[in-house]
């Protein structure tokens, strides 16, 4: 059986001299591996450009009975126009990718966990000047349609001992803080950085100004939240190269 369907690229390991396999996450069917056979050969020199990380397809796709399916066809859904040209947003992509790859484990459609994905994938070709926060957003906006969005707002105990239970807040913090240390001082800072990244779109980044510290700090707290809700949720390669470029 092929089916055609809207695809975005997570992730290609080459296989052999001529074809490589690709995760990706489709519109219909979830996360599922292919197989692009010759899209390594000299002949077809652009074709294997086509397969870089948040990339948005076009695809035909021949269902087989084991893991590993068949790409008969592919062309881009959707054509970058800054993406290409950025070491920042290429950074961006393999970081995002590397994300969604621990992140999404089920094959079968979540079509409004696609769109969400794929819009943010539009929307990083146009960020500007917010770019270098466009992560952050990314994993709170992934972490909601995932089921375990931080709730806001909410009396709780300082933000780090209660990553478990999902809930966040500024004024919660505050209360806490008899004797004021620098500790609760942190989780004070996050919560209300988390807080308003959650009202926020991300036409909207470059309204918030995030400092380079604060910055790898939340980024360490939240990765530290997928760890807790999602079992076997891996390391992170690529954070220390977002480190370095927002540093």
């Amino acid at each position: 059986m092929t089916d055609k369907t809207r695809a975005i690229v997570l992730r290609t390991i080459s296989y052999s001299d001529t074809s490589s396999v690709v995760n990706l996450y489709s519109r219909n069917h979830g996360r599922i591996a292919v197989m692009a056979k010759g899209v390594k050969r000299g002949r077809r020199p652009g074709r294997s450009a086509l397969l870089r990380p948040l990339t948005i397809l076009d695809t035909e796709i021949k269902e087989s009975s084991g893991q590993v399916h068949q790409l008969r066809n592919y062309s881009l859904a959707y054509v970058p126009v800054t993406v290409p040209h950025s070491v920042v947003k290429t950074s961006l992509t393999i970081f995002l990718s590397e994300v969604l790859c621990s992140a999404l484990r089920e094959e079968t459609g979540d079509q409004r966990l696609y769109d969400y994905i794929e819009g943010a994938a539009i929307e990083l070709d146009s960020c500007g000047s917010g770019v270098a926060n466009f992560h952050l957003m990314f994993m709170l906006g992934l972490s909601r349609h995932l089921g375990f969005a931080p709730v806001t707002g909410q009396p709780a105990p300082p933000l780090v001992s209660d990553m478990a239970n999902g809930v966040i807040s500024a004024a919660g913090c505050m209360e806490r803080a008899a004797p004021y240390d620098s500790a609760i001082a942190d989780n004070i800072c996050m919560a209300e950085l988390i807080e308003s990244l959650t009202c926020m779109t991300f036409t909207q980044l470059d309204q918030i100004k995030i400092g380079s510290s604060q910055r790898k700090a939340l980024l360490n707290l939240l990765l530290q939240y997928y760890s807790e809700h999602i079992p076997g949720f891996r390391k992170i390669g690529s954070q220390l190269v977002l480190g370095d470029l927002f540093a």
